[in-house]
């Protein structure tokens, strides 16, 4: 088994392998950072094919890569205010959070950990868990249907009730087989993951830390950290690999 790694397969491209995984992030039009493939294992050939980088030069933002750890900051063209977006892989994981700097006020409305982007297939199934006392751990699965949905909970500390994880497949997964997408976020207070499949077919999750329904003020020289969202790619099924710290213990 290999050690996991990060590289650089061009200019504004970047590999993160695990043992059994690749996850591709690239650069896209105005310096977007965009998701080229999120599965089985690839070549720097293949990452580059399939974020069809083009060569050019930094604009708004650099990037620091540290082993196991990649750093992308972005800077806001207007106003004294940097984005960090840190990823990381440990073990079979793909760890994703954020951080906001400000360099004078600045009003926040949301900041999620992450976003996840499945490639594309034909049909979506989504998984979650929910539970209550004496009954945790209930697994939940249905068909992902255009539109939003909205895991979550306005809880201030963890509960049975529900759990800040999911997991996306064709629908025909099982414990031993299948292809299956499944990221967690490691918070105990209020929470939300937003599930959309969009107009065009493809899906996205976002994942993060809940506020309040009103902005909140990040004030010069301060900086806000998200919690982690941890994403596994498991083509042997839904039961996560042994020590990947990820999943639900008797739910899949």
């Amino acid at each position: 088994m290999g050690r996991a790694v990060i590289s650089s397969a061009a200019f504004g491209c970047w590999v993160l392998r695990t043992p059994a995984s690749a996850y591709v992030v690239h650069l896209g039009g105005e310096d977007v950072p965009l998701t080229a493939h999120w599965g089985a294992p690839v070549d720097d050939e293949t990452a580059l094919a399939l974020a069809r980088v083009p060569l050019g030069t930094a604009r708004g933002w650099e990037s620091a890569l540290d082993g196991d750890h990649l750093r992308l900051c972005f800077a806001e063209l207007t106003r004294d205010l940097r984005l960090l977006l840190h990823y990381r892989v440990v073990s079979d994981v793909v760890e994703r959070w954020a951080e906001l700097r400000a360099g004078e006020p600045v009003e926040v409305l949301r900041a999620d950990s992450a976003a996840w982007c499945p490639p594309r297939r034909e049909e979506y199934r989504l998984s979650s868990v929910h539970g209550r006392w004496a009954a945790e751990w209930q697994l939940r699965r249905e068909p992902l249907t255009a539109g939003l949905v909205r895991l979550g909970s306005r809880r201030t500390t963890t509960s049975p009730t529900q759990n800040p994880w999911f997991a996306l497949d064709d629908g025909t997964a099982t414990e031993t087989a299948g292809v299956v997408w499944s990221a967690a976020l490691a918070w105990s207070g209020t929470w939300h993951i937003d599930v959309e499949r969009q107009p065009a077919g493809r899906v996205v999750a976002t994942a993060g830390a809940a506020f309040a329904d009103s902005p909140w003020t990040l004030a010069a020289g301060e900086t806000h950290t998200t919690p982690v969202s941890a994403g596994l790619w498991t083509g042997d099924g839904s039961e996560p690999p042994a020590g990947c710290g990820i999943g639900t213990s008797g739910s899949t």
